[in-house]
């Protein structure tokens, strides 16, 4: 494997980076054959590596607020362990990285926000039919609702029970 490659690794994996701060040399001879590319790896900054993959999950953080931020309202503890699982690439990772997070909330029976799951789940698969039920944020705060979109109807429709 590439340097390039090799690097995008330890930036993503949280595990790999810890073993990499353990043992450099064993990470780095795991990671690439070629001598000049392990030397290369060994002489990477643990502390600096670490700072930049941080910083990489307070973009991919503030991308995912932008798009859920009822949603995301105190969430940020858990989107850091959600982020240890998942790493999204391509044209609309921060599209997934929401879906996926919602996805985590609702597994975890924490609070989202209905028009936002619409949102996201429309706008990553616009032809696909939706019904579902859970809380809405609206200007009254949070109410229990429901969401129904039929696509092929060119309807979307919320509701709100109380």
């Amino acid at each position: 494997m590439d340097v390039v490659t090799a690097l995008s690794k330890l930036l993503v994996c949280r595990s790999l980076r810890d073993d990499f701060a353990r043992s450099p040399e064993k990470v780095a001879k795991s990671l690439s054959d070629d001598a000049d590319d392990i030397a290369i790896l060994r002489a990477i900054n643990v502390a600096e590596l670490q700072r930049q993959a941080e910083l990489l999950i307070s973009k991919r953080l503030r991308e995912v607020t932008d798009l859920v931020p009822h949603s995301m309202s105190d969430q940020s503890a858990s989107f850091k362990q959600f982020t240890t699982a998942v790493w999204p690439n391509g044209q609309y990772r921060h599209w997934y990285d929401a879906l996926g997070f919602l996805h985590f909330l609702i597994q975890k029976k924490s609070r989202v926000c209905l028009r936002e799951y619409l949102k996201v789940s429309i706008v990553l698969h616009p032809g696909k039919h939706l019904c579902k039920f859970g809380y809405i944020h609206t200007s009254r705060g949070w109410r229990f609702g429901g969401v129904l979109h039929l696509p092929s109807l060119k309807v979307t429709s919320y509701m709100t029970l109380a």
